[in-house]
């Protein structure tokens, strides 16, 4: 984020980390002989961290409420956006991509029903998120807390135990965002950061 005032750059990694309780041996158990973590299902998820991202750089830089910022988006996951043709080829791709590789995905029900059902949305066709709206609605009224300390994360602690996940709510509750240094270097007559 490049600060006008100061004429400095700061970096934030709001990455989330792998679960807690899942160790090094665990992960190679699971992974069953394969070479790489699968790009599907629960082994690659990680602590979500873009909320808290979010709040330590309006908490930095931010002037409106969280709840003004967020209205725009809960407005669309509410009443819905006409899907753009651009947009709507990508939800047919991945629509498409999750069936054909969906022997690496624990369970595809709830995907399904938020953005395949009966099918992936078509251009000009209506998509809404109600369950999005939900998210960023008590995002909105409270806080990163709500997504770190409460119902969601133990509604997303619930799903993964079911699903054989090891992501847990004390893994939401120990995520912090971290500034950090960006890395520059110089590049003919610019710096790359």
């Amino acid at each position: 984020i490049w600060d006008p005032k100061t004429e400095r750059l700061h970096g934030l990694n709001a990455s989330g980390r792998s679960p807690v309780n899942r160790s090094y041996d665990d992960l190679i158990a699971a992974l069953d002989g394969a070479d790489s973590i699968p790009p599907l299902g629960h082994l690659p998820v990680t602590v979500p961290g873009t909320v808290d991202g979010w709040f330590e750089m309006h908490t930095k830089f931010g002037r409106l409420p969280m709840s003004d910022i967020l209205a725009p988006a809960i407005t669309y996951a509410t009443d819905g956006f006409p899907v753009s043709p651009v947009i709507a080829y990508y939800f047919d791709r991945a629509e498409r991509s999750f069936k054909r590789r969906q022997d690496m995905i624990q369970e595809f029900a709830n995907a399904q029903e938020t953005y395949f059902e009966p099918a992936a949305p078509k251009a000009g066709e209506v998509f809404r998120n109600p369950d999005l709206a939900n998210t960023l609605s008590l995002i909105a009224s409270q806080g990163r807390d709500a997504f770190y300390h409460g119902a969601i994360a133990n509604t997303i602690d619930a799903y993964m135990r079911r699903i054989g996940g090891d992501l847990r709510a004390e893994d939401f509750a120990r995520h912090e965002s971290e500034w950090v240094e960006p890395g520059c270097v110089p590049y003919r007559d610019v710096e790359l950061c």
